[in-house]
């Protein structure tokens, strides 16, 4: 059973999938998990296995490996059959865009074969994924963590206050550490997250398209790494708007 022990670990210890020495982060809010098909017992196969696995708090999704992991219902993505990922859509759209300036290659077909082959497996190491918050859920409405005794998560406003601020500042000093090349940041509500990305960041970024609006793009660079905050595709933005958006920062990017 998922006790308190094994949450406070996982909020204390786990950030994501790939490695940390991955020149590309992707940074999101949460891990999805559908609670409606997949039960509790699901949930903690994937937390302790991820304990038992992760290096310096990263799980390496090495496509060699997949023996290993493929009946985990969260590696699912990296499956030869997998589906897009939505919330990876426009990040890596971002990504690939910026990388080769040509919009007429990218596409969902090779979007989804990034996903698949290439994305978190660290003996590529081109890109990994971090989440600000290390819970999984269905959605940003659901919240099943108040059940397991811990007064500061009793709720996911509790649990926003008392864990986020510190998640972001380890996340900020991961940045520092390890210093990736890029970063993209990506969230269905800008009010609720930004905050937080700019924490990390360090400074409040540069707002380069769609102005008091929750579609709002913004960009930073620290010297060593380059910082773009882009919306989850659920909000509404178009490919037209994030390649006008990367058109404008591109040559401020070095790979």
């Amino acid at each position: 059973m998922i006790t308190s022990d094994i949450l406070q670990n996982r909020i204390k210890n786990f950030w994501g999938y790939g490695s940390l020495e991955s020149p590309v982060w992707l940074v999101g809010m949460e891990e999805r998990f559908d609670s409606s098909r997949l039960g509790e017992y699901e949930l903690e196969k994937q937390f302790n296995y991820t304990k038992e696995n992760s290096i310096n708090g990263m799980l390496d999704v090495k496509r060699s490996d997949m023996s290993k992991w493929k009946e985990l219902s969260n590696l699912s993505p990296f499956l030869k059959y997998a589906k897009l990922q939505k919330t990876w859509k426009l990040p890596i759209y971002l990504y690939l865009y910026l990388k080769n300036s040509n919009k007429d290659i990218i596409t969902n077909i090779n979007v989804l074969n990034f996903q698949i082959n290439i994305l978190c497996d660290s003996s590529i190491n081109e890109a990994s994924t971090i989440e600000l918050s290390p819970l999984p859920a269905f959605s940003t409405n659901e919240w099943t963590y108040g059940k397991y005794g811990i007064f500061e998560m009793e709720t996911r406003n509790k649990y926003y206050k008392n864990f986020l601020p510190d998640r972001a500042e380890r996340i900020k000093e991961l940045v520092n550490k390890y210093k990736p090349k890029l970063v993209i940041f990506y969230s269905s509500n800008q009010k609720t997250h930004l905050p937080r990305w700019v924490q990390i960041i360090g400074k409040m970024p540069e707002l380069i398209s769609n102005p008091e609006n929750r579609l709002s793009m913004y960009f930073a660079n620290n010297g060593n790494t380059s910082f773009c905050i882009i919306p989850q595709p659920t909000a509404g933005v178009s490919y037209s708007e994030l390649y006008e958006y990367a058109e404008k920062i591109k040559e401020r990017i070095k790979f």
